[in-house]
Order: structure tokens, then C-alpha cells, then sequence
């Protein structure tokens, strides 16, 4: 099997053209709301480019050395949650000045993006808006800061899995609350009565949002990284079919194996997902020859594959590195005994008692190496694995 030349693949090549289109789209929208003239909306555009190029240039990096919240992604979700940024960002334009929540930005930027691409997103969105609607100094700071603040708070509540909404919520209110406040003041140095109607309002709808919102915009994330853990293991998946074009033997071990991986991953309740898509493509690079990790590597890559996917490939036969995760152990113990018994022939393994001892062996030699110290296997947990390998003796 020929490797293929790295790409970004059709349908993420779709998802950034249409994020080009949607900001392009925003710009024009401002620019004949507020009456722009020509020479203002190609500076603009030149603006928009440039930055558009470094934004593409660090998301394709960040996700493939695994900066981005999920790097399997079609960018299909950053897509849907860059519409919805310019959709809250012109309907913001219509909010008096000082009191527009631009603080909410952040949270929708945060649940596809890492810091620096979202507060970066979150800045540019701003720039736009204050230069189009021809905003003071006053106001262009007082949504910076709501900016840095949404996403120091967003960053927070991500890294703590959602929890303590309501206290989050209350943070990020009164942070908008008193960075509003505080600017309008010192635009027009009065504060009257008729400001805290509108800023408790608006705190109000941010509360609800970050406390309720927020978590939701967590769990479409999660939910896509399985939906994707499902597309990797169904046999339509190109590279699987690929494998099996090359070669229906190797197709038939890496089912064999990814099987047996998945099981011996319930056992002591590692990622059931995770092993069974290690093992499936454990062997890539062998079937696409020398360099076997590099190629194999590559290949993920191009493909798209998880970070924990592509962490298993990397410890392919512990050959540069031993496993440094349960669910690579599990497939280098599972490939390892399958490819052994495979060699042995039919002949030589039709004893039970045969086969039992090819699986303590094997393993057993393994372990007193400590090819699995570093994968986090505790002694039980490993004792665990071979039993349940022996008992399911008639798989391998």
C-alpha cells in the first residue's frame, strides 16, 4: 500500500473555505450597514486576509501537534460556531454602545478553539465591528477586556469539565457588569439610572448562559469525538478499506486484534473506543512498509485520525518507545500474542494447553522486560488482561 502525500482532505478543505466565505460575508455586512466606502472595505479585506492566512497556518498546526479540543475534527463544528460568532457579533452592533456582551464570544470560540485562536477570533470580531461602526476608544477597550475576561472564564470552566456552573455564571455577569460600567463612566464621567436596567438585563441573560449554555456547547465536543471513534471502526472507513484492498490478511489480524483489544479494555475499564481503533490500524505502517512508525504515523495523520490513535501508532512494537498508555499496552499485548500464534500455524496451537502457554510466556517476558511500566497497568489490572486473553483463547 502506497502512502499518500499529506492533504488536507476535501471535506475540511470545504468546512475552511466556507469560514473564509462567513467572515467575508460579516465584513460586507458591516461595511453596507454603516455606509463604508470602497477605499475603507479593501483595507479591510487586505486586513482580512493577512489575518485569515495566520489564523489557517496556526489551526492546521495546532491540530496536528494536538493544541486543538478535539484534533480528529472536520472543522465542521468550528464552522457552525464561527456563524454563530458573526451572527452574535452583527446582532451586538445593534445593542447601544457600552452594554453590547461581546463577553459571551469567548464561550463559543473556546469549545473549538485553543486560547491563543480564540482570543485571537474574539479580537478580530471586535476590531471589526469598532472600525465599522466607527466606535470610540473607550467602547474598542471595553469589549477587549470583555474579550480577555469571557475567555480567561471559558478557559476555566473547560478545564474543570463543566463544573460549578453557577459560579461561573455569577463571575462572568458581574465581570460584564462592572467593565461596563466602568468604561461608560469614564466615556461620559456620569453614571445615570437609566444604565442599570439595561446592564442587569444583559448580566442577567449571561448568567443563564454560562451556567446552562456553556456545558451543552462541552458536550456537542464530546459527542463528536465518538461519532468519530464510530466512523474509524465501521469497514466503509477509506483507510480500512484500503488495508483490505492491500491485503485481506492484514485486514482479517487488524479485526482480530482490535476485537480482542476491546474486550481486554472492558476488563479493567480503559477506553473501549480507543483500543479498538489502536488495534485496528496498529499495523499501518507495516503494511505500508519502511519506515514502519513513521509511515504509519503519516499516514494517521493524513487521515485524521484521534491523538490517542496516533499515540498508539507511535508505540508501535515498542520498537522506539515502550506503550505509555492502558489502551496502548492493550494492543501491543493483543497484536503481539496474535502475530505469535499466527507463525506458530494452526498445527503447533491445536492443543488448548499449547496456546495457554504461548500467552504466559509471551506476556509474562514482556512484563519482566517493563515494556508496560510506563502505560499506567497496575499488576492486577495486567493479570486481569492475561486471564481474560486465555479465556478467550478460540478469538486469537
Amino acid at each position: 500500500m502506497e502512502l499518500r502525500e499529506d492533504k488536507i482532505p476535501f471535506y475540511r478543505k470545504l468546512y475552511l473555505c466556507g469560514i473564509f466565505l462567513i467572515c467575508l460575508l460579516g465584513i460586507l455586512f458591516f461595511a453596507i450597514k454603516n455606509h463604508i466606502l470602497w477605499d475603507e472595505i479593501f483595507c479591510l479585506l487586505v486586513m482580512h486576509i493577512l489575518y485569515f492566512g495566520y489564523f489557517l497556518f496556526c489551526l492546521m498546526r495546532k491540530r496536528k501537534t494536538h493544541g486543538l479540543t478535539y484534533n480528529g475534527t472536520s472543522y465542521q463544528r468550528l464552522f457552525v460556531m464561527m456563524v454563530c460568532c458573526w451572527g452574535l457579533t452583527i446582532g451586538f452592533s445593534y445593542v447601544p454602545s457600552f452594554f453590547a456582551p461581546m463577553i459571551l464570544i469567548p464561550f463559543f470560540l473556546y469549545s473549538v478553539l485553543d486560547g491563543t485562536l480564540a482570543i485571537s477570533m474574539g479580537m478580530y470580531l471586535t476590531c471589526i465591528m469598532c472600525i465599522t461602526c466607527d466606535y470610540g476608544i473607550y467602547i474598542f477597550f471595553s469589549y477587549f477586556l470583555l474579550i480577555l475576561f469571557g475567555s480567561m472564564v471559558a478557559d476555566a470552566m473547560k478545564t474543570s469539565f463543566g463544573r460549578y456552573p453557577w459560579v461561573f455564571g455569577i463571575l462572568t455577569a458581574c465581570g460584564y457588569a462592572l467593565l461596563t460600567l466602568v468604561f461608560y463612566y469614564l466615556a461620559f464621567l456620569s453614571m445615570p439610572l437609566s444604565t442599570a436596567p439595561m446592564v442587569g438585563a444583559v448580566s442577567f441573560g449571561v448568567f443563564l448562559f454560562v451556567s446552562l449554555g456553556y456545558r451543552f456547547l462541552l458536550r456537542i465536543d464530546y459527542r463528536e469525538e465518538r461519532s468519530v471513534y464510530e466512523s474509524l471502526l465501521d469497514e466503509e472507513f477509506p483507510l480500512l478499506q484500503d488495508i483490505r484492498r492491500f491485503s485481506y490478511k492484514e485486514y482479517e489480524h487488524a479485526c482480530k486484534v482490535s476485537n480482542l483489544a476491546g474486550i481486554c479494555a472492558r476488563e479493567i475499564g480503559a477506553n473501549q473506543a480507543v483500543a479498538m481503533a489502536g488495534g485496528l490500524y496498529y499495523r499501518l505502517g507495516k503494511v505500508i512498509g519502511e519506515p514502519e512508525v513513521e509511515n504509519g504515523v503519516k499516514a494517521a495523520y493524513n487521515h485524521c485520525l484521534p491523538p490517542a490513535v496516533i499515540t498508539i501508532l507511535e508505540e508501535f512494537g515498542a520498537l522506539e518507545r515502550f506503550p505509555s498508555t492502558k489502551e496502548s499496552a492493550i494492543v501491543h499485548m493483543v497484536d503481539s500474542l496474535v502475530t505469535k500464534i499466527e507463525v506458530l500455524g494452526e498445527t503447533t496451537m491445536a492443543n488448548e494447553w499449547n496456546q495457554d502457554m504461548v500467552i504466559y510466556q509471551t506476556l509474562n517476558e514482556f512484563s519482566s522486560r517493563g515494556v508496560y511500566d510506563n502505560s499506567g497497568i497496575s499488576i492486577n489490572q495486567f493479570l486481569k488482561i492475561r486471564e481474560r486473553l486465555v479465556q478467550e483463547g478460540d478469538l486469537l
